[in-house]
């Protein structure tokens, strides 16, 4: 999931281009996935997602911008799939979800 999350390097959002749109609902699907696997999951998704952090390569702003993107959606799409509404403020709730956002904001990017 995580490597499918990443845009091509020559993707350049251009929305009208069809393939590029094609793409995009690509990654819609799979947030749509992603999200569902969260509300069922939790525990196991922020394993994954620490698990493509600690992958990362030091300092994050060595890092290519693809693996930041991805990374932060993942962060973003966990709170946004956490339930009961707001997802957010449910997921900082969440001690080891809330040590990866204060983890993210130390960081040198």
């Amino acid at each position: 999931l995580h490597l499918r999350m990443k845009y091509p390097t020559d993707f350049q959002f251009d929305y009208e281009d069809e393939d590029e749109a094609e793409e995009e609902m690509y990654r819609t699907h799979l947030r749509k996935l992603y999200q569902r696997i969260v509300r069922f999951r939790p525990q196991l998704v922020l394993q994954f997602i620490g698990s493509c952090l600690s992958s990362l390569s030091q300092p994050l702003s060595a890092t290519s911008p693809t693996e930041i993107e991805v990374a932060l959606r993942l962060v973003f799409h966990f709170g946004e799939g956490r339930r009961p509404a707001p997802g957010a403020k449910t997921a900082l709730r969440d001690g080891p979800f809330r040590e990866i956002v204060i983890a993210l904001h130390r960081s040198d990017l």
